[in-house]
């Protein structure tokens, strides 16, 4: 589901893996370079929100593409009035928690589908692709 206010985004992936906790998101906000696209792993967990509009505000800013989430997301409102993609399972009103876990450049395995960092994410109305190679 499309929950961001670019309609669209492609760009190269740089991954995350966490466990219903952002923390270590916020840390390593700024990491990806221009045009990057955020693959967080959450396990599919529709425990709580991984990521909110204060991290899509944060994304755009930085100059990311956008956000691809393997969980859910909150303040909706929010992130529409954000100029990048936002793609999740769900939406969730909790917040995350703030233990600081999580490993980032990990290969991950989304609902069977393997993401590799440094790959290349399209994601647009029509869904969302994987690339060994650029795509748009």
């Amino acid at each position: 589901q499309d929950y961001g206010g670019a309609g669209g985004m492609s760009g190269q992936i740089w991954s995350m893996k966490v466990c219903e906790e952002n923390a270590r998101v916020r840390q390593m906000q700024g990491a990806p370079g221009e045009g990057d696209v955020w693959v967080g792993d959450s396990g599919g967990s529709d425990g709580c929100a991984l990521v909110g509009g204060n991290l899509a505000r944060l994304a755009g800013r930085d100059g990311g593409a956008g956000v691809l989430v393997h969980g859910c997301v909150r303040d909706v409102a929010e992130m529409v009035d954000c100029q990048v993609g936002i793609w999740a399972i769900a939406t969730h009103p909790r917040r995350s928690l703030r233990a600081g876990q999580g490993h980032t450049d990990l290969v991950l395995d989304i609902a069977g589908v393997i993401v590799r960092p440094g790959e290349w994410c399209l994601a647009d109305a029509d869904g969302v692709l994987i690339s060994d190679r650029p795509i748009s």
